[in-house]
């Protein structure tokens, strides 16, 4: 099956048109690494692509100056987070200067893993829009600190997840590992969004109830998906008073809280219609487990 495979891929190489446009080739078939790297060599005007990152080599994009969706899926759980990948994509990003999306799909990794891939993509493609489900706002408080601290600059991107790398069993809330990220999640934040004021789309986990007075300053947002791990934290009034006046620009909402100890949890509808007011879709979610997590996606 693997030959029969390695042999279309070679005939749709040989026939290949330069002017293809986009290539999406997600199924985990059974071909051979980099057997992909002859058909998408030839293509030089592609403006997507969205396969496997094992299937060719990420240099031959180095001359891609139309690429503007690149979706990568793992080939195994860390190749993507490997010295030799990042290596690659610090030499090949830069020349992607018209790139607008760019992710790794259907990861599982935690604890951050992946910001050093999103933090070469935000430091190098001025017009990138989204990087996926992948968390932006680690990747943004490094450039800010550490890559360029005098940066006046704001990021392009429209669709964010803020925290969501951070799946945290209910058994880990009292680890040195979560207390870090718990104190200085309102300061990423507030970075984050000073950052990025044209997010209309923000998926966030509150790892910290102070980061959401720092969202009034996001004037576009439309979308607000918050996950909200701890309910005893949780309070309707107190939430909707932390947003400020954007609460009032909100089309669609979504609360989404765990609750490991199946209580009934209140979720007072009257309250949110009368505070957000042009709200066209409202979502509550309860989730009755021992760990909390968000599910990645492309």
């Amino acid at each position: 099956m693997e030959d029969e495979c390695n042999s279309l891929l070679y005939m749709l190489s040989k026939d290949a048109q330069p002017d293809l446009q986009s290539f999406v080739m997600t199924e985990s078939i059974n071909i051979s690494e980099f057997a992909l790297q002859p058909l998408i060599q030839v293509s030089t005007n592609l403006t997507e692509i969205h396969t496997y990152s094992h299937w060719f080599d990420l240099n031959v994009l180095m001359n891609y100056k139309k690429l503007r969706i690149l979706r990568l899926h793992n080939a195994t759980p860390f190749r993507n987070c490997s010295n030799e990948f990042l290596e690659a994509c610090e030499k090949v990003f830069p020349s992607l200067e018209n790139l607008e999306t760019s992710t790794i799909c259907n990861t599982k990794l935690d604890g951050f893993d992946m910001h050093p891939l999103t933090t070469i993509a935000l430091a190098h493609c001025p017009k990138l829009t989204s990087v996926g489900s992948l968390d932006s706002a680690i990747a943004i408080g490094y450039i800010k600190s550490k890559i360029d601290e005098s940066r006046t600059g704001y990021f392009g991107l429209k669709k964010c997840f803020w925290g969501i790398e951070a799946h945290w069993d209910i058994n880990d809330l009292s680890s040195a590992k979560y207390n870090y990220f718990k104190a200085i999640f309102p300061e990423l934040i507030k970075t984050a969004v000073s950052c990025c004021p044209f997010v209309e789309e923000l998926h966030l986990q509150v790892l910290h109830k102070d980061c959401l007075q720092h969202l009034r300053g996001l004037k576009r947002l439309n979308f607000l998906y918050l996950q909200w791990p701890f309910c005893e934290d949780f309070e309707i009034n107190e939430c909707l008073s932390s947003l400020g006046e954007i609460r009032h620009q909100l089309k669609h909402f979504v609360i989404q809280r765990m609750d490991p100890f199946t209580r009934h949890l209140s979720f007072p509808l009257n309250v949110i219609f009368d505070k957000c007011e042009n709200l066209e879709t409202l979502g509550n979610y309860i989730l009755f487990s021992s760990q909390f997590a968000f599910e990645n996606g492309s």
